[in-house]
């Protein structure tokens, strides 16, 4: 088969089964009416994916995405906490916490 003037099978590209996971999406409240397909040989199932950075459960929830973003938000408190402690001053502070914590969030 011919795709842009070349075969198709040329194009050397490979799918790495050892990078790749399935996610099988399913409504949350409502009980699946038939049994799910059979796994890939190779291909591990997971029930959340993060995805062009934002984590993403097989129910649609991002409720682990916020979670985590609150973690990581929280520890770079208690870093200007630690700061503060050690002197920093509070123009310094503000100047910290937006370009940390402000864009984490945004």
């Amino acid at each position: 088969m011919l795709i842009g003037g070349q075969k198709k099978e040329s194009n050397n590209l490979r799918l790495n089964r050892a990078k790749s996971v399935e996610i099988i999406f399913t409504g949350c409240k409502r009980k699946p009416t038939g049994s799910l397909p059979l796994q890939i040989a190779g291909i591990r199932r997971v029930t959340s994916i993060k995805m062009l950075g934002v984590t993403m459960s097989n129910h649609l929830s991002f409720g682990e995405h916020v979670r985590g973003v609150i973690g990581k938000c929280a520890q770079s408190l208690y870093v200007l906490k630690l700061l503060r402690h050690h002197g920093m001053n509070d123009d310094s502070l503000r100047h910290v916490y937006k370009a940390v914590v402000l864009s984490k969030l945004l």
